[in-house]
């Protein structure tokens, strides 16, 4: 019986090696994707969902002619019923890891294709409101005007959040990098990322490139 492991580093591990956006659109050493999104559960971190949108085709080996114009998408996710919170299902994943003794990333690689993950990916050009959902990412407000202004004592009472849901945002390009980590405040990039994934559930499909993880 393998050796059980900590969920604390088996969490850090299968987010590193599997859900890591850069790896979506990784081929030959070389992410071509300018966005990603990573959607955690709570305050562990439970790998739920990640996303990266990239320019060009989803068929990687298109002549770049046809593609320059494309836009794709591609999502790993846990499998969770309709009645169940996505945290758990994320937790379950990472305690099968740890049962596994997947401690190491070649460990944890031969694990996970032996379990059930939804490896999915879309087009944004034929997508229903996808290409409008991606320009608004400009409205988003990157610094709370909370943290602009002096406190008002008088004010009314912030709201508190606890426990909520992560959303990790990147937006890069060569030399340029902005990331986000928060829950999904009004006008947030965490929020406008939510909103990208409602906006192309309907659309995703199984891919048939290889999983982040054996790329």
């Amino acid at each position: 019986m393998p050796n059980m492991v900590g969920t604390e580093a088996v969490t850090s591990l299968i987010r590193e090696t599997a859900f890591d956006t850069t790896l979506f659109f990784r081929s030959h050493h070389w992410d071509r994707s300018n966005i990603g999104v990573l959607y955690t559960g709570d305050d562990y971190g439970w790998p739920v969902y990640a996303f990266a949108i990239a320019p060009g085709c989803m068929n990687e080996n298109e002549p770049v002619a046809i593609c320059h114009l494309g836009m794709s998408a591609r999502m790993l996710r846990v499998v969770y019923s309709d009645d169940q919170r996505p945290r758990n299902a994320a937790a379950r994943l990472v305690r099968q890891m740890a049962d596994a003794g997947a401690d190491t990333p070649e460990k944890l690689r031969d694990a996970m294709d032996n379990v059930e993950l939804q490896w999915l990916e879309a087009n944004l050009l034929t997508c229903p409101g996808a290409l409008e959902q991606l320009k608004r990412a400009e409205e988003v407000a990157w610094v709370p005007a909370e943290v602009l202004v002096p406190p008002d004592i008088n004010g009314q009472v912030p709201p508190l959040v606890l426990h909520a849901d992560k959303v990790t945002v990147t937006f890069r390009k060569k030399l340029w990098n902005a990331t986000f980590s928060g829950w999904t405040g009004d006008s947030s990039p965490a929020k406008w990322a939510v909103e990208m994934a409602q906006t192309l559930e309907p659309c995703w499909q199984s891919s048939s490139s290889p999983v982040p993880w054996r790329r």
